[in-house]
């Protein structure tokens, strides 16, 4: 059977048979080495999710310290009892406290309006949202108030806990979220820049 194959070509024959072993052995390595490369990307993986668990873990703790023992009537201490617009209720008060504008009806109802509960912020509290570590409820403004960029500056660095433009921040500042900040343009002048502002908190305080 064999007679009539050229030495030449069995000598390729044999040679290719006895390369099978090392290919096979290569073919085995190679698949090794990617099975390693995939079990090290697993594990990189791992250890990116791992890292990034401690720092948010960390983060966390560090918010949870923050807060903790947060004032649970700041909204009503600090918020709520903000005087908006004085610049305007400071002139008005000067125009009706002055004989010659006793009669200015315009302006009393305006004063009336301002310095009253229909231009103070006030919030409804939703329901109470409890947690394993906090507690946390909705706090929607019961009604549009009117507004200047000061008293813009002054809500929102009570609310981040940012002094702003100057305006300091009280202690045990709760965790606040704005959930809705809504401005519209009420009145537009050179001096007296006047929005109506909208807004809903998120309040949150850890245990």
């Amino acid at each position: 059977m064999f007679s009539n194959i050229p030495q030449g070509r069995i000598l390729i024959y044999l040679g290719i048979l006895g390369m099978l072993p090392v290919l096979l052995v290569l073919f085995n390595i190679w698949q090794k080495a990617e099975s390693l490369d995939v079990l090290e990307t697993r594990i990189e993986r791992v250890q990116d999710k791992a890292i990034n668990r401690d720092v948010k873990q960390s983060t966390n703790i560090s918010v949870i310290d923050h807060y903790r023992g947060s004032d649970n009537f700041y909204l009503d201490k600090y918020i709520e009892k903000l005087q908006l617009l004085e610049p305007e209720v400071e002139a008005l008060q000067r125009i009706i406290s002055n004989k010659k504008f006793a009669d200015d009806e315009e302006a009393r109802k305006r004063y009336e309006f301002l310095v009253g509960p229909s231009n103070a912020l006030m919030f409804n509290e939703g329901a109470v949202v409890r947690y394993p570590l906090f507690r946390e409820v909705v706090e929607t403004q019961v009604r549009p108030v009117e507004v200047n960029i000061q008293d813009i500056q002054r809500i929102l660095s009570l609310v981040e806990g940012v002094p702003l433009g100057g305006n300091k921040i009280p202690d045990k500042h709760p965790q606040l979220i704005i959930l809705d900040f809504r401005l519209d343009k009420k009145r537009l002048s050179e001096d007296n820049d006047v929005f109506q502002l909208n807004m809903r908190l998120l309040k949150r305080e850890y245990l």
